[in-house]
């Protein structure tokens, strides 16, 4: 069993970014990213994994976490299409795990917005673990492995 593990992939988009959006803990992230980390998060490296995932025939990957950088809808629509067309694998090859920057305000929080987009990859191996907030414990039993996900509460969601 070969598993690859991303983390942090910070695929960023900033259109749905407008002003009222902003109003909330996203301006101080918003201008992090403005002004420090544009040169920081960049998706060419995050697709040349992806190339390597699959020049290796890797079985399984474990992604945990900070998929994107404001949880906006637009970065959940470059994680969704990083997922299908450079990464290529099927759901069931893929465990996704969401970090505090995918769950950064309440209302994404609220709304679920990180299960919504990614339900497919949260399907639980063990149909007896009693699911909480958006999908989560799951178990995926791979071959000899087990992978448990359990995300903490991000602060947003105190």
């Amino acid at each position: 069993m070969r598993i690859a593990h991303l983390s942090d992939l910070h695929l960023l988009s900033l259109d749905g970014a407008v002003p009222f959006r902003l109003l909330n803990k996203r301006l101080t992230g918003y201008l992090n990213l403005r002004f420090h980390r544009t040169s920081v998060h960049k998706s060419f490296a995050v697709k040349a994994a992806a190339r390597e995932i699959r020049r290796l025939a890797i079985d399984h990957v474990v992604i945990t976490g900070d998929v994107s950088n404001l949880a906006l809808e637009r970065e959940f629509d470059l994680v969704h299409a990083f997922l299908e067309q450079d990464l290529g694998l099927a759901p069931s090859q893929v465990s996704l795990v969401p970090g505090n920057h995918d769950m950064y305000t309440r209302g994404a929080y609220r709304a679920q917005r990180f299960s919504r987009y990614f339900q497919r990859y949260l399907t639980s191996d063990l149909p007896e673990i009693e699911l909480g907030v958006g999908g989560f414990p799951f178990v995926h039993l791979r071959g000899p492995v087990a992978i448990s996900a359990s995300p903490r509460r991000s602060r947003a969601s105190r």
